[in-house]
């Protein structure tokens, strides 16, 4: 008797191949509905890491500028080649106040070894974009806002109106004017053809004062708004 209780005791315990597929189908029911929501995370998180390295890159040309009588650290030094020289662009010139004990210098070594492991986790570039990484020149994901060249803070009104840094794409001197925004925000199809929404259709940006905001590209400033872009 004893040895019958305990065989029905675990024939009751055990699943049947009925109850098996319903767990298995409700599991793949689970799993569709949280993979949509782990990428929106993924997304917000991203996001998040961008708006970040722009905080810093701010930072960075805040005490830039403040060691500099208020000038900017754009990419004025042009050489006769008609291309600034290696220790004048903007990321360069800032790598120090960002990384201290560094130089200028080592933002060309720092660089060339995350382009090569296309690290996301570079603070110049931005996690969701697709820029190449392991050729062409500094494949930046973010631009300083060129109208600011030869310009001082003390020379400009409402600093928290005045775009300092972008989201961009391919951003070869990582200069951004007027002129390339259409082509070179990443919201929408580039200059190249091909269509790189990173941001879903907004561009995250940082102002003069430091402060960072998330718009759409219509929404972002230009000469018509503001007289420095």
């Amino acid at each position: 008797m004893g040895v019958d209780l305990i065989f029905m005791r675990s024939a009751r315990t055990a699943f049947s191949l009925v109850e098996l597929l319903v767990v298995i189908a409700i599991i793949g029911v689970l799993g569709a509905m949280l993979f949509p929501a782990l990428g929106g995370v993924k997304k917000k998180a991203n996001d998040a890491v961008c708006t970040n390295n722009l905080r810093q890159l701010a930072s960075g040309v805040t005490l830039y500028v403040a060691d500099h009588d208020g000038q900017f650290p754009l990419n004025d030094a042009i050489l006769p080649s008609g291309l600034p020289s290696g220790d004048d662009y903007w990321h360069r010139r800032i790598y120090p106040y960002l990384v201290p004990g560094k130089t200028t210098n080592d933002f060309g070594v720092e660089n060339t070894l995350r382009n090569s492991n296309n690290d996301r986790h570079w603070v110049y570039s931005c996690p969701s974009s697709d820029n190449p990484k392991s050729s062409g020149f500094f494949a930046l994901s973010y631009a300083i806002n060129s109208s600011l060249m030869n310009r001082r803070t003390l020379a400009l009104n409402r600093l928290g109106k005045v775009v300092l840094l972008m989201d961009f794409y391919s951003a070869y001197l990582a200069s951004g004017t007027r002129q390339n925004l259409d082509g070179r925000l990443p919201v929408g199809v580039l200059v190249d053809g091909a269509s790189h929404v990173w941001h879903g259709g907004y561009v995250n940006l940082a102002f003069v004062d430091g402060h960072t905001e998330r718009r759409k590209k219509e929404d972002v400033p230009d000469t018509t708004q503001d007289k420095t872009f």
